[in-house]
Order: structure tokens, then sequence, then C-alpha cells
């Protein structure tokens, strides 16, 4: 600048200019850096510390370096889930896992066996385990396979006679041992083979049909068959099925 008149203006000495790397270069000038808005987006693969991310999936975490490291996608066909888990103090490398029950606050179902309590009347807590009952039971357990049938005793066969039964009159009882019946059980009966064609017990034109009577006594199955008709009846062989419930 010349503030008066006759200036000699002269060119300063500027050195001849050169060219430097500026990523290896010392005391670099100040960036005019704006930290208050939003940085330009950068496209295609990022490196960083030499740690590839251009695979798909993959993410970056820090390690107990500490560094940058990469961790891969779960490139498997089952589903996984990203967990971490700490000592308490300090945090820890996250890792691929499968979720677990224990995984979800307050949840009720437990994966290692025992169902949650069934409702229904009476309830049935965890933990409860079929319980066999004895014969004629009458309790509210876990039913079994050992018990299927409710109240029942026992079960077996009855083979008839054969004589001649006289009007009126009934043939010799028939009695099987039953182990545990008593005189208050049931004793239901019925033919093991159809009954129609043989003599009395089948059709009859002159009404020559017998009657069977089963009854229980102390441990055993009784069976009677008696002649109702105004003649004598000579039967044909016949068995009985039986089953004695309480």
């Amino acid at each position: 600048m010349c503030l008066t008149t006759n200036c000699v203006m002269t060119t300063p000495n500027l050195g001849t200019p050169s060219a430097i790397n500026l990523t290896n270069a010392t005391n670099p000038p100040i960036w005019n850096q704006n930290t208050t808005g939003t940085a330009v987006g950068i496209s295609g693969a990022i490196f960083l510390s030499n740690t590839n991310l251009s695979i798909l999936g993959d993410m970056m975490y820090v390690n107990a370096a500490p560094a940058l490291a990469r961790l891969a996608g779960n490139a498997t066909s089952t589903k996984e889930f990203l967990t971490q888990t700490g000592t308490g103090t300090a945090s820890a490398a996250p890792v691929w896992g499968a979720l677990a029950s224990g995984d979800i606050p307050n949840n009720a179902a437990n994966t290692t066996g025992t169902a949650a309590n069934l409702s229904g009347t009476p309830a049935l807590p965890n933990g409860t385990t079929a319980t066999t009952q004895t014969a004629a039971s009458n309790d509210t357990k876990l039913a079994t396979d050992a018990y299927v049938d409710g109240h029942f005793i026992a079960n077996g066969t009855a083979v008839l006679g054969t004589a001649a039964i006289a009007s009126g009159a009934c043939a010799t009882v028939v009695t099987v041992t039953a182990s545990g019946v008593a005189t208050t059980d049931v004793v239901k009966v019925g033919f093991n083979g159809d009954p129609t064609a043989v003599t009395g017990y089948g059709a009859s034109a002159t009404g020559a049909v017998l009657s069977i009577y089963a009854y229980p006594t102390a441990g055993n199955v009784n069976v009677k068959v008696c002649n109702s008709t105004s003649a004598s009846i000579t039967p044909s062989a016949m068995t009985l099925n039986w089953k004695v419930t309480r």
C-alpha cells in the first residue's frame, strides 16, 4: 500500500514452490473443520485398521486390545442372535448364539423337560408324575396304563356244564377263583361265541331256554344255570366271559 506520491513497488522473493504428501507431512495446516453439521456419506467398502467390512452381514466391534475387530455375519441356515456376556465389571466381545429360555425376562417356559402347570381340577403342579393305582382304587390320582379301566377288579372265563337240568332246578354252580373280588362287586357276563344255535341257550320253539345267574363271593365268581321251563333241558357246551368291577 502506498500512502505518498512517487512510491516504488517491489516484488518479494517467495522462493520456488514444491509439492508434499500431506499424509506424511509434519505440522499440517489447521483444517476449517465443521463439527456441527452432517458428514458427507462414504460409498464403497470401508477399511478401518486394515479390517475389511465389505462382506454382507459383517459388523465392527472393539476387542480387548483395544482395537477395531470384525465380527463375521451368521452364514448358517439357523437363526442366531447377537449375544454378549460381561464379567460384572467389564464387557466382552459379541458372538452369535441361539436364543435360550433364560434370555427372555419373565419367561414361564421350562425347556429342561418339565412343563408349566396344567390347568384343571385338580390342578397338576410342575413335577407331577403318574402314580400307579391299584385295582378298585377310588382316589383321584393321575391314572396310568396300569389303571385304564375304572374300578376294574378281575376278568376271566367260566365253562358251563352239559349235564341235564331238570325242570325248576339249577345245575351245579360253576366257581372260578378271582383275586380281590368282594361280595359288593358287580359281575358282568357274556357268551364267548354265538349262542343262538346252542341247545339250551339259543332260540327254541318250545321255550326251552335256560337262565344264567352270575354273582360274586369273596375271591370268586360264581355262575349258575337254571331251568325255569316245564321240561328237562340238556345244554350243549358253552363258555362265558366275565368281568368284575366295583
